[in-house]
This record gives structure tokens, sequence and C-alpha cells, in this order.
């Protein structure tokens, strides 16, 4: 290229992140005449997607101008590498924060198994986000506070197929399988990963014959007898999403004779 501008060279010096090569990204980065903040912004997730923390650092202390998605970067970055504690100082230092600056903050807390104080981070958001709801709410789910994660999910105006999944995936943690049940049964929209977390909670989950389910729980009790679900791929759940979506049960059935879909009684799948 005979002229190349602030552009082309970002262009280049992402290609080179995406491919891991930072030495040679960096040393272009260095060569640049003129750089913006994207041109420290990519330099600096390039490091900290390497676990070069301390570089990304000095990186983003010497830049001359920050954006918002430069904060972002630097404090995503330390929660990936269980900095949580740098990067809320790092968070509470910000001149003007976007929903991914809260988002990331409640994640990197509830990691930690802070609760209370990501709580109170996302009371204190100005607004609040379908995934600021979901970050929030995983969090609970994942540490095992499935009774709240349950009362929050009833406060949240995005009950969405994702906070719904998750919350049937703590149900089958703590052994409510009715609970888990009744929710997948109550889902007006299901996706593939609705539809895997309950075959593998029923197939990994012992229940009772007293649970009150619909058609559509039956028929995953019977692939739970059919199948060992701990060895099912998922390549092979999602062929059975797209069988159940389309109603087509009988073709299913068929499947269990397949070479591939072994009966749990003669061995693995």
């Amino acid at each position: 290229m005979p002229e190349k501008d602030v552009v082309s060279w970002n262009l280049v010096i992402a290609a080179l992140v995406n491919i891991q090569e930072l030495d040679f990204a960096e040393e272009l980065f260095g060569q640049m005449v003129t750089r913006d903040v994207a041109s420290w912004t990519i330099v600096i997730s390039g490091l900290v997607g390497a676990g070069r923390i301390v570089e990304a650092r000095i990186c983003f202390d010497d830049m001359p101008i920050r954006d918002v998605q430069a904060w972002n970067t630097m404090i995503s970055g330390y929660i990936k590498n269980s900095h949580v504690e740098v990067a809320e100082a790092l968070f509470h230092k910000m001149p003007e924060r976007d929903w991914n600056s809260w988002n990331e903050m409640i994640s990197g807390l509830t990691s930690r198994q802070r609760i209370n104080d990501a709580m109170r981070l996302f009371s204190e958001m100005p607004q609040k986000c379908q995934r600021s709801w979901n970050s929030l709410f995983l969090g609970l789910v994942r540490n095992g506070l499935v009774t709240e994660a349950h009362a929050f999910l009833e406060k949240t105006p995005f009950r969405d197929v994702v906070s719904q999944t998750n919350m049937i995936i703590g149900y089958f943690d703590i052994g409510e399988i009715g609970h888990a049940a009744k929710l997948f049964e109550f889902m007006q929209i299901r996706d593939t990963t609705a539809w895997n977390a309950t075959i593998c909670g029923l197939g990994e989950n012992d229940h009772g014959e007293d649970v009150d389910v619909t058609e559509d729980i039956v028929f995953l009790k019977i692939v739970k007898l059919g199948l060992h679900m701990k060895r099912l791929q998922q390549k092979r759940l999602c062929i059975l999403h797209n069988i159940m979506e389309n109603g087509n049960r009988l073709q299913f059935l068929g499947m269990l004779t397949w070479n591939g879909f072994k009966s749990h009684s003669k061995g693995n799948c």
C-alpha cells in the first residue's frame, strides 16, 4: 500500500491478534505514527487474551485518551485472570460506564461468590438490560442459591429462554426434579439448550412417580430409559431437539435402534 491510514494499521494488527501473533502485532503497533483509541484497545485486548495482564495494564495506563470500551476491556481482562478486586477498583475509577461495564462487574463478583456485593451493584445500576438480569440470575444459580434465583426470576421483566434454562439447570443441581419439569413445561419457547438441559437432568437424576408432567416430560423419561445420557454427544442431542420440535416422536423411537444409540442396559453409547 502506498499510503497506510490508521484504519489499515488497525485491521492488520487486529488480524495478527486474532491468530495470536502478538509479538508481531506489538511490533507493528510500535511503528504506527498515528494511533487512535481502537489501536490501543486492540493491543490491550490481545494482551489480556494471552494472560499478559501486567503488560496490558501498562498499555492501558499509557493511553492518551480512553473510551468506555478500553476501560471495559481492561476490567474484563482482570476478571478473566481472577483479579476481581483489581477490576472492581478500576470500575469505580471509570468516568462513565455502559451496560457492559456493570454486567462484567456483576458477573465478576458472583464468580467470587460475592453475591451481596453483586446484588448491591445491580440495585445501583441506573438502567438494566436483559443481560444485566441474566448475569445476576446466573450467578445465583451457579452459587447454589436456587431459592433466591427463583424469587429473582419472578421479578425479572426479561424472562427469556436463557434465564429459564439456567433455572432448570439449577433445580436439577439440587435435586428438585419436579420444579425443573414444571418450569420446562411452562416454557413457551424451547431451544436446543433447554431440551438438552432437561434431557440430561432427567438422565442424571432419579425422579418419583408423583411428578405431575405433560407429554413432553413423559417423552423425555422414555429418552432417559433408552439412552445413556452422560455419554450422549452434543450433535446427537441437537438431532433429538429437531425431531422433538417437529413432533415426530415415532421417528425418534426408531433412532433408538441406531448404531450410535445403544440402550443403557446394553452398554455405553
